[in-house]
């Protein structure tokens, strides 16, 4: 799923999903496999870390 891919390729740590498109037992489904699933410690696609460093550096000021 899209948010099992978050987890795996991203490392994502939060979720949004919307109350009117899943019912709370397909909400809690989704999120239990979203908590789950590990990070792959892979970039992926190579060098989006990179890319996003630097955006962050030529946008923001620190």
């Amino acid at each position: 799923t899209l948010f099992r891919s978050a987890r795996q390729h991203n490392n994502a740590n939060v979720a949004g999903l919307g109350a009117r498109q899943h019912s709370t037992e397909e909400a809690i489904e989704i999120l239990d496999a979203f908590v789950a699933e590990p990070f792959s410690g892979e970039e992926r696609p190579p060098g989006r870390i990179a890319q996003v460093l630097d955006y962050e550096r030529a946008h923001h000021s620190a």
